[in-house]
């Protein structure tokens, strides 16, 4: 089974100069929403006198329902300069500026890459594994996959975490998690105090829910520290996103920006 892509951007030449498309895999909260994929060509001999193979094709996933307003804004601003997010709503083409910049700063999940001399079998290839995606439990289990040295899953190299792999692999006594975690200021002391104790097989909170100022700062508390909590969790939103409470979104994004160091950690969940 494969899948249709539409044209994203690049040259009119792509073949020999490089493009990317797009395929909208699941709907958002609006038009501007929802989690797409993108398909990358790339022609070798743009970069390399002598390459091995001519083509490259890569597959991943812009999920703007699970995106931060920090993230967009940052990635808005290294594509455009001072563009944001709340400047772009209004452009007919916003999610695909959204997933075009997103996806140039390196706010993905990589999903499959390939390289080989074959480019309409590569795209075939790739636009199959797109289609193999649509299913749930392997759409999870993608997701969930280390994509780089210490081990940050597809999930977390999307969300800009780079703490939650550094930990596990300090706890495991991962020699490249233990110079991640010196360059991002950690000491020695701390990480031989943390090193082979086990990974972290939970995640627990308390949280305020009503009353005083450190209450959670929703109409619909339950709601927003319930997806606080999930995206502190590592979990992903459901399939479904026009199911969840928009309070439940919002709550999930607060969590993705305390997880990668984006935010502070809130007062109400301790």
């Amino acid at each position: 089974m494969t899948t249709r892509f539409k044209f994203l951007t690049g040259d009119v030449n792509w073949p020999d100069y490089g493009g990317k498309f797009y395929r909208r895999v699941a709907k958002g909260e609006g038009p501007t929403w929802g989690r797409f994929h993108v398909m990358e060509v790339l022609n070798w001999n743009e970069h390399d006198s002598n390459p091995e193979c001519t083509y490259n094709v890569d597959l991943s996933e812009v999920d703007l329902d699970e995106a931060t307003a920090k993230m967009i804004d940052e990635a808005l601003r290294s594509c455009y300069g001072e563009a944001d997010a709340i400047s772009v709503e209004a452009d007919p083409n916003a999610a695909l500026i959204k997933v075009e910049c997103l996806h140039s700063y390196g706010s993905k999940a990589p999903l499959w890459n390939r390289s080989g001399n074959n480019l309409c079998k590569l795209m075939a290839e790739c636009r199959a594994e797109s289609a193999a995606l649509d299913d749930p439990s392997a759409h999870e289990a993608a997701m969930s996959r280390a994509v780089n040295a210490i081990g940050s899953t597809a999930r977390e190299f999307a969300q800009g975490d780079i703490y939650s792999a550094m930990d596990r692999g300090v706890r495991e006594g991962d020699e490249k998690a233990k110079l991640m975690a010196k360059l991002y200021g950690a000491d020695s002391e701390t990480i031989e105090a943390v090193k082979d104790t086990g990974p972290l097989v939970g995640v627990a909170f308390s949280v305020k829910i009503r009353g005083g100022p450190s209450a959670v700062p929703s109409d619909d508390p339950l709601a927003y520290a319930m997806g606080y909590i999930h995206a502190m969790a590592g979990q992903g939103l459901e399939q479904n996103r026009n199911e969840l409470a928009d309070e439940y979104k919002r709550g999930y994004r607060l969590g993705v920006d305390v997880k990668a160091g984006r935010s502070t950690r809130p007062g109400w969940a301790r």
